[in-house]
């Protein structure tokens, strides 16, 4: 049955806490936790043979983020400001055939730090500016429960300090894997099997 559903969503959480792991110059010191903001609003289709998603997003949430101060070897991790992410996604899926599936996304985002002593203006760091994915889905017709996929995703370019100062290239990473569905003793069970990173591409992780 086809349906088109439009919304809009606000959550308050409170994020961050803990303690500053032994990489930092401040390692030990408690961190306290900070209410964050997350506004939405977007629209879901289901047609039956394809369904898309579409959304405009903005989170603001209390910055955190190494800095070195020049007296020590070690960054100091630090809780100061304010960080925005906003943005769209767009989704969607369709099959082709029985065995078929065929889908991707897009996210365009747009981060970048509102308040503190520095950086306001800076891109977050860590927070990649595009991002593309896409999968192919193949269900194997003489093993029912059997299905096969491949998919890729693109990640834009990425700042690596919250100055600003250096930039760390978009990368792509392919992906195998599959996944079958069956019963046993009654019970429904599904096994899964992947393969990251066929093409062993190297990049920074955050």
């Amino acid at each position: 049955l086809a349906s088109t559903t439009f919304y809009a969503s606000y959550v308050e959480s409170f994020d961050g806490g803990g303690i500053v792991s032994t990489s930092y110059a401040n390692a030990g010191q408690g961190l306290t936790p900070a209410k964050s903001r997350q506004y939405e609003v977007g629209v879901k289709t289901d047609q039956g043979l394809w369904n898309a998603t579409a959304a405009l997003f903005r989170i603001e949430r209390r910055s955190e983020f190494s800095q070195f101060n020049g007296t020590s070897a070690l960054p100091t991790f630090v809780q100061d400001g304010q960080s925005i992410y906003q943005g769209l996604e767009v989704a969607g899926s369709t099959r082709i055939g029985s065995q078929w599936e065929v889908g991707g996304s897009a996210m365009y985002l747009d981060s970048y730090y509102s308040k503190g002593q520095d950086n306001i203006g800076n891109r977050v760091a860590g927070a990649p500016n595009f991002i593309l994915t896409s999968r192919v889905a193949y269900r194997v017709p003489f093993v029912p429960g059997l299905k096969l996929g491949v998919d890729g995703k693109y990640t834009g370019t990425t700042k690596a300090r919250a100055a600003g100062d250096l930039t760390l290239g978009g990368y792509t990473v392919f992906n195998l894997g599959a996944t079958y569905n069956t019963r046993v003793a009654g019970k429904e069970l599904t096994l899964r099997a992947a393969l990251t990173n066929l093409t062993n591409k190297r990049y920074w992780g955050f």
